[in-house]
């Protein structure tokens, strides 16, 4: 499933810049083995940033009105040139998310309980796409937020155009206010 539950407005922050200090590199093995299938190496695919805890507070209050708990968020760039050939996501969550023992729920648990949004933070620019399933998706506009069942979907995406694609990567734990928001039949807007 695929889904673009809603529109976040408000005063956006500043994109943060990205540092040596704060730089994600994927550590997935199973994105780097599909990309690296096909040659394609980490630094080839997206850039991701690590927010400091006054950036993850400036950006948490977006994403609180979907209604996920236990958030981890973090800035996913894609600039020209930069792609993901389609692939599968394992549930990996760095053992962030605990069961009532205190234990890092299961894979299982995972694919149950985590849910991943992508909140993007420019408007669409020729030469972007993000593919779900069968589904290309193009012409989103800043604050647009798409849900999309990664446990079971196939995605990918590409960036050949002139602009910097630059998206909120959330995951967080299903509500039930999440789950009423997923079944609403038209986009949402929310005001920040």
């Amino acid at each position: 499933m695929f889904k673009i539950i809603g529109n976040v407005q408000g005063k956006w922050p500043r994109l943060p810049k990205r540092t040596h200090k704060n730089k994600l590199v994927s550590s997935n093995p199973s994105v780097i083995a599909q990309q690296g299938k096909f040659g394609i190496q980490v630094d080839q695919i997206y850039t991701s940033t690590k927010l400091d805890k006054k950036s993850f507070s400036q950006y948490k209050k977006f994403v609180d009105p979907i209604g996920l708990e236990d958030i981890k968020i973090h800035l996913q760039d894609q600039v020209p040139g930069q792609m993901t050939v389609i692939h599968m996501d394992t549930a990996r969550s760095e053992n962030e998310y605990l069961d009532n023992n205190g234990q890092p729920l299961s894979e299982k648990q995972r694919r149950e309980r985590l849910v991943t949004c992508f909140i993007m933070l420019d408007d669409w620019y020729p030469g972007q796409v993000m593919l779900m399933g069968s589904h290309h998706w193009v012409r989103w506009k800043k604050g647009d937020i798409m849900y999309f069942n990664w446990q079971h979907l196939p995605h990918g995406t590409a960036n050949f155009g002139h602009n910097l694609r630059p998206m909120l990567f959330v995951r967080g734990i299903a509500t039930d206010k999440f789950r009423k928001i997923l079944k609403s039949k038209s986009k949402l807007k929310f005001k920040v």
